[in-house]
């Protein structure tokens, strides 16, 4: 599973020499709003420059659900449907949607009545019963409360055990939480790609590029000036628990 992009250029996107390099079974994060760029040049709808090598399958998750995803107006139907086309088991459909909840009486809905929110399940249960190896998705918690957020994660998470993810995101926070590789990708340019440590190791760097930190990060340097010296923990909350077990750090803090 491989997917490298060698000295792109594209005049109708203002893009030159774009060059990154998705490792295997990784989940590599893109810190850009630029995320028709990298699908229009995979499916060749706009005209480049430079090389794009791909070896395998792609499933493409886009930000919002398209006007002609579905082609029914009846979820069961869809899926019947989706499932002769893909040549598929919708029973695999189903145990995706099994895993946010919904039951049979959800197959009986109309595609039209769905929420938002419903939409996307759907469209996320559709899209990854069909066994591609490696998996775009563009902000997959757009739309999600926080009970079906913590499911994506964890299903996300699941993936990246056996194949290539790619996750497009302005949110700094999720790409920090989720992701093994980071893409900084702003003005039409790869600022930097690497892991996690070396890209938050610069924080000026990140600061002068007008970068947003974490806001674990944030909350670790601020301790850091009263001396108190946390865990790397993603996550702010985790970062709390660890100053109020700590009662000397608490009476530092104060």
């Amino acid at each position: 599973m491989e997917m490298r992009f060698l000295n792109v250029t594209s005049r109708e996107r203002n893009i030159e020499n774009l060059s990154i390099d998705i490792k295997n079974n990784l989940l590599t994060g893109v810190y850009s709003n630029k995320y028709n760029l990298f699908k229009d040049l995979l499916r060749n709808e706009i005209d480049y420059s430079g090389n794009i090598f791909v070896d395998d399958t792609i499933t493409y998750i886009d930000r919002e659900v398209r006007k002609d995803t579905f082609l029914t107006d009846n979820v069961g139907d869809e899926i019947q449907l989706f499932s002769q086309n893909k040549e598929i088991d919708s029973n695999i459909v189903l145990k995706n949607l099994n895993i946010f909840g919904y039951s049979n009486e959800f197959l009986k809905r109309s595609i039209s009545s769905l929420s938002k929110g419903e939409k996307k399940i759907f469209y996320l249960a559709l899209s990854l019963s069909v066994d591609n190896n490696i998996i775009l998705f563009e902000e997959p918690f757009l739309y999600m409360d926080r009970k079906n957020t913590l499911k994506i994660k964890n299903i996300i998470n699941d993936l990246k055990k056996k194949k290539s993810i790619i996750l497009f995101s302005d949110n700094i926070n999720i790409l920090y939480e989720l992701c093994d590789d980071l893409i900084l990708f702003v003005k039409n340019q790869v600022l930097i790609q690497d892991s996690l440590n070396v890209v938050f190791k610069d924080i000026d760097f990140l600061k002068n590029n007008q970068i947003p930190l974490p806001d674990s990060l944030v909350f670790q340097e601020n301790a850091s000036k009263y001396g108190v010296v946390l865990k790397n923990n993603k996550e702010v909350k985790d970062l709390i628990k660890d100053v109020y077990r700590n009662e000397e750090s608490r009476k530092n803090m104060h």
